[in-house]
């Protein structure tokens, strides 16, 4: 799953490693955001698949994360076998009735939030560059 935040105005300041490193600090804090919320979403029963997150990993220009259990596809994708006692069907798959939708996927799908996360990201980096 890829998301992609776009903050207006950036081509109007100057490319500069200042500019760069309050860009920087403001897609992590963002993307901590997001993460904090999945983990919030991700459905307990040891335990194992809440504790599995990674922190955030820079790539390039780009930041991830993401969840090393085993089955994390499974819940995040809807892909369980069938319905039981713990498990729901929405959009026509079957999710952990703790989490319909998955964990990651709700949060990005959240257009308010995502919308609130880019304004956030816009005014640090203006809030960094003035101080």
């Amino acid at each position: 799953m890829k998301l992609k935040i776009e903050v207006e105005g950036l081509d109007k300041l100057p490319d500069s490693a200042e500019v760069r490193e309050a860009l920087s600090k403001a897609m992590e804090d963002a993307a901590e955001k997001i993460r904090r919320r999945a983990i919030e979403r991700t459905p307990v029963d040891t335990g194992y698949l809440k504790s599995a997150w990674t922190p955030l990993i820079k790539l390039g220009s780009g930041i991830s994360f993401g969840n090393y259990a085993p089955y994390a596809g499974i819940v995040e994708y809807g892909l369980y076998p069938g319905l039981g006692p713990k498990t729901v069907e929405f959009r026509g798959r079957i999710y952990s009735s703790q989490a319909p939708g998955g964990m990651v996927g709700p949060v990005v799908r959240d257009r308010e939030f995502i919308s609130k996360l880019g304004d956030e990201v816009s005014e640090n980096v203006k809030k960094a560059l003035h101080d």
